[in-house]
């Protein structure tokens, strides 16, 4: 029986274990094998399925939000007019409502 490094806390396990009793990495040793031991521990790999598209839209929505923000003060400093001027509303409204509506999709048709 030798004694080995575990690849995840680099603590000394023996080589016949199966994971390490420390930290529970997988190391695959086997008791009656007699075969030359190699780890079995691989890094997790995270997979971001997401599609461009998606996130395209998110960044128009983020856009029309700040674009509707610039409006709203722009519309606040001009202290003359009468009028009441809707389009920093309806521009950061229809991004917030484009935002929400993206990420509800995304947040569905996640696998």
């Amino acid at each position: 029986m030798a004694l080995i490094n575990c690849p995840e806390c680099n603590k000394q396990i023996s080589d016949k274990a199966a994971a390490c009793p420390s930290c529970g990495c997988p190391v695959g040793g086997e008791a009656d094998s007699g075969l030359e031991f190699r780890p079995v521990y691989q890094p997790v790999q995270t997979i971001e399925k997401t599609g461009k598209k998606y996130k395209a839209v998110t960044a128009f929505a983020v856009m029309a939000i700040f674009v509707g923000m610039f409006f709203c003060f722009k519309d606040c400093s001009s202290l003359g007019t009468t009028e009441a001027d809707l389009t920093g509303p309806v521009i950061m409204g229809a991004g917030l409502f484009v935002y929400i509506v993206n990420r509800i999709y995304i947040w569905w048709h996640h696998e």
